[in-house]
């Protein structure tokens, strides 16, 4: 069971840390009109939250780093994967651009 536990958590963690610098350095240096970067990140940020949330009932409560990392993979991947899913859905929803709220 702890083999069970340590890789995914490393799995889950590399993942995640993954998936957060390319989120952060494709919105930096790239424009947003590739969706289908979006989408393969989504779906790793999906991945690392299963692959962390399989891994968590393997999870010892006296072991601090382990406990750091797989927090904050589970919280990191389900933030990044919901607004990934945000970004990829808005211009499918609003293809001329989002309306104003106020005339």
């Amino acid at each position: 069971m702890k083999y069970v536990k340590e890789i995914a958590n490393q799995t889950s963690f590399v993942l995640t840390v993954v998936c957060l610098f390319l989120f952060i350095s494709l919105n930096l240096f790239t424009p947003s009109t590739d969706h289908d970067l979006t989408l393969y990140l989504m779906v790793l940020a999906v991945a690392a939250f299963v692959i962390g949330v399989v891994g968590l009932p393997f999870e010892q409560k006296n072991e601090k780093k382990q406990v750091f990392r797989s927090t904050f993979s589970l919280i990191i991947s389900l933030l990044l994967a919901l607004v990934l899913g945000i970004l990829w859905v808005l211009p499918i929803l609003f293809p001329f651009g989002i309306p104003n709220l106020y005339p």
